[in-house]
């Protein structure tokens, strides 16, 4: 039993239930458009090398934006940038739907992967805020763990539902998942703290800039310690940037 209550104890916690919540259904139905993205640009392209393309356009935004990522994040209201991507998210949905070329799908490929990019640290930024320190390792493991579960399920269900139902189903679900997960963050309450930069240090150019070249300059020259611990040793750059939903 003690094994077990600090993970019963971290999921009747008020503020952090409806975030972990969120993500849960959220990452069910990302599972489920990974499936569909790749049955829908096969469908439109009958080539498998087409299907290889998307995994470039959601690699790229990755490499391009995330070194800046924080720089933004540290400057705006958290609960903002994730609501805002939940529902950028979920409004491409809407062009999937309607994509009718390649092309299409790639862009929207890799939209989604810029908003994943903003919301994946912003939910990592903002947990220390809403959860006890002692707390931080269960909440972790649980979010972690139950992701995986629902990976798990997500995709053995992804194929009989895409045969049932399509593709525009399930992207109209993902859609909703997305909603539903700005509901949830909508529902708490983020500490005025929560992380981000004084206010004197919100605006101009130059401390943007700076600030994009002080993280740049420190990321080539991890200590060993972080290199040991990093996903990144065990995970490709596009599983990185899938994961952030879960």
């Amino acid at each position: 039993m003690r094994l077990v209550s600090p993970y019963a104890a971290i999921l009747r916690n008020r503020t952090y239930f409806p975030l972990w919540l969120g993500q849960i259904v959220s990452n069910l139905g990302d599972t489920l458009n990974y499936v569909a993205l790749v049955v829908l640009v096969y469908r439109l392209s009958g080539s498998g090398l087409a299907v290889s393309t998307v995994v470039v356009f959601e690699i790229v935004p990755v490499l391009v934006i995330a070194p800046f990522a924080g720089v933004v994040i540290d400057r705006f209201s958290r609960k903002g940038i994730l609501i805002g991507s939940d529902v950028a998210r979920a409004l491409l949905m809407l062009g999937l739907i309607a994509a009718t070329e390649t092309w299409h799908v790639y862009l929207i490929a890799a939209l989604l992967t810029v908003a994943t990019v903003f919301f994946t640290p912003t939910v990592q930024a903002v947990l220390p805020a809403i959860v006890a320190e002692d707390a931080l390792l269960a909440a972790n493991s649980v979010a972690w763990s139950t992701g995986r579960l629902v990976q798990i399920l997500a995709s053995a269900l992804a194929g009989g539902l895409i045969a049932a139902a399509g593709t525009d189903l399930v992207f109209a679900l993902n859609g909703l998942t997305f909603l539903f997960s700005a509901a949830m963050i909508a529902r708490i309450t983020i500490p005025a703290h929560a992380g981000h930069l004084q206010e004197g240090t919100t605006r101009g150019l130059t401390g943007y800039l700076a600030d994009a070249r002080a993280g740049l300059a420190f990321a080539p020259a991890p200590t060993p310690s972080l290199l040991a611990s990093s996903p990144c040793r065990r995970s490709p750059p596009w599983r990185l940037a899938r994961r952030a939903r879960s």
